[in-house]
């Protein structure tokens, strides 16, 4: 401390205990609710990462449209439980062909709600 008349003195020592995850030994946090959050980097190239949370167990499918509502990439994820997730996309079609320029629609769909965002490839 250091008082306004110019004096000081020193407290201590100081201990500080932390913990990683969830705050009771590791265990992590389950999200209070299921959302598809933004993908990122966005803009994006060559990849980005599409992050989603699960509030209970569902059935995961995550599909990503071009500009004209065609489908250009699906990704059947499967049964997930509760907890937060992400795939990688690479900018592909379903095929393997590079996608072009421009904005991307992704539909998640977790059980039976739907999820969207959008994405924008940048070349």
């Amino acid at each position: 401390n250091t008082d306004f008349d110019g004096s000081s003195s020193f407290h201590g020592p100081v201990s500080i205990q932390y913990t990683t995850g969830g705050g009771n030994g590791g265990t992590p946090n389950i999200p209070l609710s299921t959302q598809l959050r933004a993908a990122y980097p966005n803009p994006f190239n060559p990849s980005t990462r599409i992050p989603f949370d699960l509030a209970k167990s569902a059935d995961v499918k995550i599909h990503i449209y071009n500009s004209r509502g065609q489908l250009v990439r699906s990704f059947p994820i499967g049964t997930k439980a509760a907890g937060s997730y992400y795939i990688d996309w690479n900018g592909k079609s379903d095929k393997g062909e590079d996608c072009a320029t421009g904005v991307y629609y992704i539909r998640m769909q977790a059980g039976d709600k739907q999820f969207n965002s959008k994405a924008v490839l940048m070349k």
